[in-house]
Formats: C-alpha cells, structure tokens, sequence
C-alpha cells in the first residue's frame, strides 16, 4: 500500500509551511494527489519526491517560475543546460562569499591589533623596521590634488585592501602652501611586497621621533612644529619627510572622534 501524506505531515517532514505548499498547489507546481470529502490535501511518495526536487532547485536560486518550466515538459537536454547555468551562478556566489570572508577575516585580524594599541604621550625617539609602501604623489597643479591621489591610491590597491587600506601622508617639511602650512608630497600605503615599481618606494629600518597627534588634519601642522622644536633642544638632525600614519583605518577612525594618528620624522644625532 503506497504512503498518504496530510498536507501538515509534509510541512513537518520538509520544515516548510502549509501556506507555502497551499501556493505551491495554487499556482499548479506541486499538487496533492487527491482530496477527500473535506477538501483535505493528500499527498503520495511520488508528490513527496516531486516536492524534493522542487526545494532543491529552489535552494540553488532557481525561481519557481523556472522549476515549473523545468518540470511541466523541459527536455533532459533543457534541464541540463537550465541546472549547468544555475550551477555556474552558484559558482559565482561562492567566489563572492569566500571574497567576502577574505575581508572579514583580514577586519578581525585589524581590529584585535587596535584593541591592542596603547597610545603614548609626548614626543618620543624609536626605531621603525623597514617597510614598503604603494605611494600616490600629490599634483598641486590639479584642482582637488589629495582628493585625486587617494582615488588614485585605491585604484592602485587589491579590492580586499580598500577596505583595510590605513591611507597615510608624507609631508615636506621644506614646502609649504599658501597657508603657511607643510605641503603633502604623497599619499601612501603599507604593502608586504617585494616587488619594485615606481609607485612603491622602500623606507629602511630608521630612527624617527614620533607624536601621537589627536584632533583634525588641518592642525598636523602644529603638532609637527612642536616635533621641530623637540629635535632642536635634544639636538637631532631631521629628515624633510613627516610621515602621518592613521593608528586606525578609516572605519575604525570615524568612530574615535578626535581623528588619531602617528606623526613621523626620520632622525639623527648631531
């Protein structure tokens, strides 16, 4: 004797709900066998199997639109290609997701080292091992210069770094601008490369005096002036290049108000 299933033992068995198999019988996709007298739905191992195919196909993003197609007189051959398109597309997404938790992983990786940060007071003398950084330099002639070097910086930076890219500033301390303030040279960030371009410069290892510097971009230049003053009593030789590196990125940053950063100049004893 074959198997009859209610319409709530099938919404039990496949952890769907009964006005979704109502829809389903409503819109011709999957109907019961038959109904008694009292309209009851009854559904038979042949429906149950039809049923599965039909949620699996819908678990692979197939609209019920297409599993109808696909079950009311789609050839073998036209099944195929319809399941090897949505194969293709689940392919996509998977690409997507494992893109995604590529960034997700690198994020939680950033944040456990902010939580780590300690933040110093005063201007200090410390030595930096050496590093890489992808620069994009700054063209005064332009209108918006640091707005352009920054798009151009990210046009530059794998798409999984934009998101955890700590865009610096290397300012010269032989320019200024019209405000008497030091003029940016590039903007930069950190890589762990080895390869040579011209957009990726090589600082080595270096004493440098450094300032933790908290507020607005607009006031870096006072807090370098005070670093000046600082390599001038304790007799220090400096480079012309002021490096201001976010200790956040820029996610992390637009929640610390005032903006932190690290302000560094390259040192040597007179």
């Amino acid at each position: 004797m074959k198997s009859i299933y209610l319409i709530s033992e099938i919404a039990n068995k496949f952890k769907i709900t009964r006005p979704t198999l109502i829809h389903y019988d409503q819109i011709d996709l999957l109907k019961p066998s038959f109904r008694n007298e009292k309209n009851y739905r009854f559904y038979t191992e042949e429906d149950v199997m039809k049923l599965e195919i039909i949620l699996a196909m819908k678990d692979s993003g197939l609209t019920l639109k297409a599993i109808k197609d696909y079950l009311n007189g789609k050839s073998n051959e036209q099944g195929y290609e319809l399941l090897l398109k949505q194969q293709k597309e689940i392919d996509k997404k998977i690409a997507e997701l494992k893109r995604q938790r590529k960034i997700i992983e690198k994020r939680v990786s950033m944040l456990k080292k902010f939580s780590a940060i300690e933040l110093y007071e005063g201007i200090l003398i410390d030595s930096y091992p050496e590093i890489s950084i992808l620069i994009e330099t700054i063209d005064y002639s332009s209108i918006a210069p640091y707005d352009l070097a920054i798009e151009r910086l990210n046009e530059k930076l794998p798409t999984e770094s934009q998101i955890n890219s700590k865009i610096g500033k290397c300012y010269d301390l032989s320019s200024y601008d019209d405000s008497k303030n030091y003029k940016i040279k590039y903007v930069f960030d950190y890589l762990n490369i080895a390869e040579k371009t011209e957009d990726i410069i090589h600082l080595p290892k270096s004493q440098y005096i450094k300032c933790i510097h908290q507020g607005p971009l607009t006031a870096v230049n006072e807090t370098i002036q005070n670093m000046l003053e600082f390599a001038l009593e304790n007799s220090l030789n400096l480079g012309n290049d002021a490096f201001l590196v976010p200790l956040f990125d820029y996610w992390e940053s637009v929640t610390n108000n005032p903006f932190i950063s690290e302000i560094l100049i390259p040192c040597t004893r007179q």
